[in-house]
């Protein structure tokens, strides 16, 4: 039986947690992910516990994505990851709103490309998410 999401195409850019269990969602519906991360690999990729030097919780955020890696400071590497994204039906990223002039990611400035573009937090401007996250939670009682 076919699964809703089949034949959808999905470039994921986001790293660490909301970005790739958003992903992991839309391959678990039936999209292909693609995974584009650093050289040195997600951050997450380190977290405790860890086993063979892959973290348990990385393999579970991303098993059945394709990985590839791709180190956008290197000249030629952003026009990969542009063609990359032409291909994709959806983008998924995290990336601080500051980013883009330090960087050239190309999540950011694809015209035309894909239909759907997928912000994973409303506080992606922000650093250290956590202590934004906690500010906006009920205070915890003694």
């Amino acid at each position: 039986m076919p699964l809703p999401l089949d034949g959808i195409r999905v470039v994921d850019f986001s790293r660490v947690l909301a970005g790739p269990h958003c992903a992991k969602t839309l391959l678990d519906l039936g999209a292909e992910v693609i995974k584009l991360e650093p050289p040195g690999g997600d951050l997450s990729r380190r977290a405790f516990p860890n086993r063979g030097g892959i973290s348990g919780y990385y393999s579970q955020q991303n098993a059945g994505k394709r990985n590839v890696s791709v180190d956008l400071n290197v000249p030629g590497a952003r026009d990969v990851a542009v063609r990359l994204c032409d291909t994709g039906d959806v983008i998924v990223e995290k990336i601080r709103r500051q980013i883009p002039t330090r960087l050239p990611t190309p999540t950011l400035a694809l015209p035309g490309s894909p239909s759907a573009r997928v912000r994973a937090s409303p506080w992606s401007s922000d650093r250290g998410i956590g202590r934004q996250v906690l500010r906006h939670l009920p205070p915890r009682r003694a």
